[in-house]
């Protein structure tokens, strides 16, 4: 048509600079005010939340969950911690994941983060204000003699609100039960797949507690998959075998309604979701590890429609001395080095000692080490051992994780006393001859002592060395000789003259008494 015309190269450039930048405002502006981050803010907590009631059913105190001021930024932070405060160093970290928002929240009675609910074994809720303590990023615990009652209204009431408006609240009623505002289920369309904890370490290879997963995707009912076979893919472990397995039978959870319209899982460990969980349903998994088979692994779920998540896994070796024996010959025998080593663990050992060994040996640290990374290279840690009295014992170790003892055995022999020869030496009276002995080469004749046992056999257990040193030697016969064999004990050897026949009784330490 008459006045049209195209854009110039440089006017095109312009263009498309300023929908770029258009584009980026609006996106940014759309992001922050969808309410699906709201909403997954409120979906995480509820999760944390899950976590903390199956961690409170079984650590024996309850667990807490501390809602926590971001540092620097608004929003929040939650973070789930084994046990309540009772006493000093009772609340312990959680290795459930924590969550992190831009949004702000309140709970009616409590206020504004810092502020923290505890959970009974049973799942009785209650809290208390400007609590924990927080300073310089470090987070603590002061102890709190009771639970607090639950606040007047009966229920800790929590407010969430994103800065455009939108808000949304939990309701923890006194008899432990949750109620949000209605929201509808969204359709189970694939949304990310999530698995935590991201890390698990089981502190040994018969620790299985730790090895605990929560798989999760929005809206989701189907059925949730290990994507790596009854085990866990191997990095490395001290066998070459996966570390740790899916303990069998499964599904470790049977299928809701809609699950079972859905195609069949794969033919591998499975397990469906919780559906009394709302939005996030999580479908939970338990690793066990393989006793004596540390290592490092991958887990890896997968969901309906090929989306995968997966979380490392680290099973740390038992702890492990060389030798498992110890023998001293005596008290006063050398010290003997222990060495005791740990694999796939990269922190230093913090031995506890234990056993009945304390008045029998003395241990010494003489080294200690570290790798840089958990691998096969173990960290270690050598003792000396040294013996102190007679007896035996058993000296048992940890380490900081408190795994079960490793002993060894340890025996002190009793030092060897000194000896006595023959049990009964016999002599003629006035000197004269007892035996005629034939037992030596280089002499026969009239034997003047002889070595005799209490029962009146030939006593010829006089040790060779002994012997020698002292210019003895016993026939066969238990006759008492001149080493050189050439006469009865006390003859000459020199000018063929006879001395007065002597008899002799010999009083010597055994070799290795070290006394």
């Amino acid at each position: 048509m008459e006045g049209e015309h195209g854009f110039t190269l440089i006017e095109l450039v312009v263009a498309v600079a300023i929908a770029v930048l258009l584009l980026a405002a609006g996106g940014a502006w759309m992001l922050g005010m969808h309410p699906g981050a709201l909403r997954a803010a409120v979906n995480d907590v509820d999760a944390d939340l899950d976590a903390a009631r199956a961690i409170a059913s079984s650590s024996g105190n309850g667990a807490t969950l501390a809602f926590l001021p971001r540092a620097g930024r608004p929003g929040f932070e939650v973070r789930v911690y084994s046990g309540r405060p009772t006493r000093a160093g009772t609340v312990t970290p959680s290795t459930v994941m924590f969550v992190e928002s831009d949004a702000s929240v309140r709970e009616a009675t409590f206020g504004a983060p810092p502020f923290a609910i505890f959970l009974s074994s049973a799942g009785t809720p209650s809290g208390m204000g400007a609590y924990p303590q927080v300073a310089g990023g470090v987070v603590s615990f002061p102890a709190v003699a009771a639970q607090p009652p639950c606040p007047a209204s009966g229920a800790i009431v929590l407010t969430f609100a994103n800065a455009q408006g939108a808000r949304d609240t939990r309701t923890l009623r006194c008899d432990g039960v949750v109620v949000g505002s209605a929201v509808a289920n969204p359709p189970p369309s694939p949304n990310p797949l999530r698995l935590s904890p991201a890390i698990a370490v089981a502190h040994w290879t018969r620790d299985a507690y730790p090895l605990q997963f929560a798989a999760a995707e929005y809206g989701y009912a189907q059925w949730i998959a290990s994507a790596t076979g009854t085990g866990c893919a191997t990095r490395g472990s001290d066998t070459g075998g996966a570390p740790a397995i899916f303990p069998s039978p499964w599904p470790y959870r049977t299928p809701g309604p809609s699950a079972s319209a859905n195609p069949p899982p794969p033919n591998a460990p499975y397990t469906y979701p919780d559906l009394a969980v709302p939005d996030d349903p999580p479908a939970r998994f338990a690793l066990q590890p393989v006793a004596g088979n540390g290592g490092i692994c991958e887990v890896r779920v997968s969901d309906a429609f090929g989306q995968t998540a997966s979380s490392q896994v680290q099973v740390m070796g038992d702890l492990t001395p060389a030798p498992r024996t110890l023998t001293f010959a005596s008290p006063h025998a050398a010290a003997q080095r222990l060495l005791l080593a740990k694999t796939w663990d990269n922190e230093p050992l913090a031995l506890a000692y234990g056993g009945d060994c304390a008045n029998i040996v003395a241990t010494t640290t003489l080294a200690a080490s570290t790798p840089s990374v958990a691998s096969a290279t173990p960290a270690t840690v050598t003792l000396d051992v040294a013996p102190r009295a007679a007896g035996t014992c058993a000296m048992q170790f940890t380490d900081q994780y408190r795994e079960p003892w490793a002993s060894i055995a340890v025996t002190v022999k009793s030092p060897p006393r000194f000896a006595t020869w023959p049990q009964q030496l016999s002599v003629g009276a006035n000197g004269a001859a007892v035996a005629q002995t034939t037992s030596a080469a280089t002499y026969t004749g009239a034997c003047y002592a002889q070595a005799r046992t209490l029962a009146g056999g030939v006593d010829t257990s006089l040790p060779l060395l002994t012997a020698q040193a002292l210019g003895v030697q016993v026939a066969s016969d238990g006759c008492i000789l001149n080493a050189d064999a050439s006469g009865p004990y006390g003859t000459s050897t020199g000018g063929g003259t006879t001395g007065t026949p002597t008899g002799v009784m010999i009083a010597y330490e055994p070799v290795g008494s070290g006394q």
